[in-house]
């Protein structure tokens, strides 16, 4: 792996802000589909709309099981044993 690329956990307090509004890369239903239906490459743009340097990428899920029982990993959500996984990259 290049020096320059990591992935580690992070917490609310380390993110500052983000440069653009969170937006789901995929979604699908565990119900309904099979593993045909997961891409192998994807492809995304985001526009940023706050200044600021950029260092790297949360990622993170959601899950809704019904109207009561949801939750997510997001940065600024409460914590869980998944965490939210930062993929650095080199900061502009």
């Amino acid at each position: 792996m290049p020096r320059h690329y990591y992935h580690t956990g992070i917490r609310p307090s380390d993110v500052d802000h983000l440069p653009g509004e969170p937006a789901p890369i995929m979604s699908f239903n565990v119900e309904t589909m099979d593993a045909d239906g997961l891409p192998l490459h994807v492809s995304y743009e985001r526009k940023v709309i706050r200044g600021g340097r950029f260092d790297g990428f949360a990622l993170y899920f959601s899950v809704i099981f019904d109207d009561d029982i949801r939750f997510d990993t997001a940065p600024a959500s409460p914590a869980t044993h998944w965490g939210t996984t930062l993929l650095r990259a080199e900061a502009q």
